[in-house]
């Protein structure tokens, strides 16, 4: 709506046995960096804020439940989730139960969950591009950790000391690795290719 950006999105990782992380990101101009940035941190005050529409929670339970077939119409991909039910220990009919559990959440479980879980006010903000072009400075959204992600060029011949943080077993792992591929110093770019079959409704596709 604003024309800040081709693409935004967000959500909650869910992993199996570990807390995921609440994230949106979008890309945007550098002269539009931190106003996208205000924008985003408004969106997130309003979903915790603001009531989830039923037009809202209706398209992402029909987006989340028409795809849900496609997660087990092969019986490797059902045999793959017995698998992870199995190794982390969850209930076997944890995916049976799935799509009626998805069915029954409503707009107020949306925004309890959302203002116990998401802080808006603890957000960390991650900020790449070329902070000259940004139309303020950074330090305006709070205290600045500046992180330099630029490659040095190695000059001829410079033996490269191991990065700091390197440890024994790392750097036996990085050289046995290494010894297996073989001298790639002189290698200018890879190329790989290969084919497959896929059976679909009107047969064998190459």
């Amino acid at each position: 709506q604003r024309g800040l950006t081709y693409g935004v999105g967000g959500g909650i990782g869910a992993p199996w046995d570990y807390p995921g992380l609440f994230r949106v990101q979008m890309a945007t101009k550098s002269s539009t960096a931190l106003e996208s940035v205000d924008a985003l941190r408004g969106e997130v005050r309003r979903l915790v804020n603001d009531p989830v529409t039923q037009e809202e929670i209706g398209l992402a339970k029909e987006s989340i439940l028409n795809a849900f077939v496609f997660t087990m119409d092969t019986r490797e991909k059902a045999l793959q989730q017995q698998v992870l039910l199995e190794f982390y220990g969850f209930p076997a009919d944890y995916y049976t139960k799935y799509p009626g559990r998805i069915d029954k959440v409503s707009a107020e479980d949306v925004q309890r969950v959302a203002r116990k879980y998401v802080q808006p006010d603890q957000l960390a903000v991650l900020v790449v591009g070329n902070e000259k072009d940004f139309e303020k400075p950074l330090s305006s959204l709070g205290p600045v950790t500046t992180i330099d992600i630029s490659i040095p060029a190695a000059d001829a011949g410079e033996k490269k000391e191991a990065p700091a943080g390197s440890n024994d077993e790392g750097l036996a792992l990085v050289r046995k690795v290494a010894q297996f591929v073989g001298d790639v110093s002189g290698l200018q770019a890879l190329a790989r290719t290969g084919s497959m079959t896929m059976k679909t409704p009107q047969g064998e596709m190459q």
